[in-house]
């Protein structure tokens, strides 16, 4: 008897290095333009956005989508897209595909909402851009801006006339005189929790009347509450005062003076006489 030994051949996979992409995104915003001339970053002006990319991988990347999330609640329009969409809330590019060792970049610029959209001082405006593949993770780069805004107040007192009681012809004991007080904010923010009190001399007037916009009169002060005064806002104040009567003044001019005065939550009070 003869035996016979079979013998059996085995195949084996060869390890072959793999081709992968490797996506990197950098933003940065590169400049902005100074609407308002004041040498600082502030409301209404407009910011140039760069996001650059690349694949320093093996592979290509496929399927290649960028997109920029900016924030709207500080931003009011796009403009400048380098070949992009925006569709009122997203701007997004369609790369497509990227090789290996390619870099590349696209641009847009973000218009800064105006006055009354940051609050007084510095905000920090952020947004994120997200670069996705088919074949590769999302990689996203943040950039944040600084915008600075302001709440300015200011206040003129002036006398527009008095009605001449006694008919002599001159300001004199016993007449009227009316007041208008003109406000504003002149910033480019919101002023809150805003007074305007009016310090008038009791000892030369007989008493106040026709205190517009729920204004109070306490027997010494006049005082309104306006609460928020938005920037750009402006307004007028009024009210009559009746002069003390025959006898109160010596003889000659005496000045009727009396200070008015203007506070914010965001300022240095401010006043006008």
């Amino acid at each position: 008897t003869q035996s016979v030994t079979a013998s059996t051949a085995e195949t084996c996979d060869i390890p072959v290095n793999p081709s992968f992409p490797t996506l990197s995104l950098g933003k940065l915003a590169t400049g902005y333009t100074d609407a308002d001339a004041n040498g600082t970053l502030s409301p209404g002006d407009t910011v140039q956005y760069t996001l650059s990319y690349s694949n320093t991988g093996t592979g290509a990347a496929t399927g290649v989508v960028l997109v920029d999330n900016p924030d709207e609640t500080y931003v009011s329009s796009i403009s400048g897209l380098s070949g992009g969409t925006y569709n009122g809330d997203i701007i997004s590019w369609s790369v497509g595909t990227i090789a290996a060792g390619a870099t590349g970049s696209v641009s847009y610029s973000a218009v800064l909402g105006g006055a009354g959209t940051f609050a007084d001082g510095v905000t920090n405006v952020p947004n994120t851009a997200t670069i996705s593949s088919s074949n590769h993770a999302d990689v996203s780069a943040d950039e944040s801006v600084a915008v600075s805004a302001a709440a300015a107040i200011s206040i003129q007192k002036t006398a527009t006339g008095f009605a001449d009681l006694d008919g002599n012809g001159t300001l004199s004991p016993g007449d009227d005189i009316y007041y208008e007080l003109a406000y504003s904010n002149p910033g480019n923010a919101d002023a809150t929790l805003v007074t305007v009190v009016d310090d008038i001399d009791e000892s030369l007037v007989a008493g106040v009347s026709n205190i517009s916009d729920l204004g109070s009169f306490d027997g010494d002060l006049i005082a309104w509450d306006l609460g928020t005064v938005f920037a750009g806002e402006s307004g007028i104040l009024t009210y009559t005062v009746s002069v003390a009567a025959a006898g109160t003044f010596a003889d000659g001019t005496t000045p009727l003076a009396n200070t008015v005065v203007m506070t914010s939550a965001e300022t240095e009070p401010t006043g006008d006489s």
